[in-house]
């Protein structure tokens, strides 16, 4: 499955729609009988396909998904008859593709894959009026996972007063080393009982191999040391009683700062891209992995400190806390959800075309006066 066409690969060439919709079979149209050949034997497409709109527009610097739709009309179906017969077309499954012509099937660019919100029809020679809409994107996904918590299974020799306190999950390096930002949990107390002092700094593994640690007076930096709860999950320690000049008090607050990176994304451990990458593998999103992948290098370039410690879903978190940090659009497509940087900086190579303005020189004319935008109105 292709993901775009390149200016070549245009070039000369014929294109066409198809629209496929399933309800009981699928049927496909495009805007004249096709024959294409695909891996599972020749398809037939019938003709019939008019008016076939697809919107897919992103806001600039948008933070949040928008919804893609599209309408189309289609002749050739009798849908009274299939209505009698019981076929359902609400929420019947609708694809919208751009089929260069001598490609196989597999090599269509999908446009749009969602499902019918609306249709109506008339006689058995009259069109069917579809309105499709891309999938709903809901993130059921949770960040901390609700198991990841305080309790007398998981840490029966915890500060007392730490029950139902959630682990916290670390990205990047927030508070770099000097500013007290993480909550750090303590445990496992020998004054509760327990045979060690032991401080939870992340509700996971972590690439950081020291972290600093405040108790309200003094700082220290201190080894982390990789661990288990009493339920086998993996979590980031310290040992309090290593510390030379921090109290061990289970009464206490204590934090954590970051000179080395908090959650392991695989990539550039501060940068955004790849700290977005990490949070997204987490949702229960259709993400488009390659696009993300693409963006992720690009995106690295800004670094990030962050923790998140109340469950919210990743798509959340990225959508409110992240992306309005970043020169970035969200856009969803039949792949699913991605994020596209925008350069910032435009270069030569981004012209498209030159407009040579002044007297004699009739390429551009002003319209009305120059107008510039507040700050208040500046996303980043």
């Amino acid at each position: 499955m292709r993901t775009t066409f390149t200016a070549s690969e245009l070039q000369n060439a014929t294109l066409w729609r198809v629209v496929s919709l399933t309800a009981g079979k699928t049927y496909r149209w495009s805007e004249a009988p096709l024959s294409i050949d695909s891996g599972s034997g020749n398809l037939q497409i019938s003709g019939g396909l008019q008016n076939a709109e697809v919107d897919q527009t992103a806001k600039w610097l948008s933070q949040q998904p928008e919804t893609r739709r599209a309408t189309c009309d289609m002749n050739g179906i009798n849908v009274a008859s299939l209505l009698a017969e019981g076929h359902e077309f609400d929420g019947a499954p609708v694809e919208i593709a751009l089929w260069r012509e001598g490609d196989a099937w597999e090599d269509r660019l999908i446009l749009l894959s969602g499902y019918v919100t609306s249709f109506g029809w008339g006689g058995a020679e009259e069109p069917l009026r579809l309105e499709v809409e891309q999938g709903p994107l809901q993130d059921r996904g949770l960040l901390p996972d609700p198991q990841w918590v305080v309790s007398v299974t998981t840490w029966p020799y915890a500060a007392e007063n730490l029950n139902g306190k959630y682990y916290p999950v670390v990205l990047g390096c927030p508070g770099v080393g000097t500013v007290a930002a993480v909550p750090a949990l303590f445990v496992e107390s020998t004054v509760q009982g327990g045979t060690n002092n032991y401080l939870l700094v992340a509700g996971h593994l972590v690439s950081a191999t020291t972290v600093v640690v405040f108790d309200g007076s003094n700082s220290e930096t201190l080894t982390v040391i990789s661990g288990v709860d009493g339920e086998g999950r993996p979590v980031a320690l310290v040992d309090l009683g290593a510390a030379t000049t921090l109290a061990v008090d289970p009464e206490l607050n204590y934090y954590t700062s970051w000179t080395e990176a908090g959650w392991r994304t695989g990539g550039q451990d501060s940068g955004a891209g790849s700290v977005l990458q990490a949070v997204l593998s987490q949702s229960t999103l259709p993400v488009d992995w390659g696009a993300v992948g693409s963006a992720r290098d690009i995106l690295d370039g800004y670094t990030v400190g962050a923790f998140i410690q109340n469950p919210l879903s990743p798509l959340e978190w990225i959508t409110s806390a992240l992306l309005p940090l970043l020169p970035a659009v969200v856009v969803v497509g039949p792949s699913g959800w991605r994020v596209a940087p925008v350069p910032l900086v435009p270069t030569r190579a981004d012209c498209v075309a030159t407009v040579e303005a002044g007297d004699g020189r009739p390429g551009a004319v002003r319209l009305g006066a120059v107008q510039r935008i507040g700050r208040d109105e500046v996303v980043n």
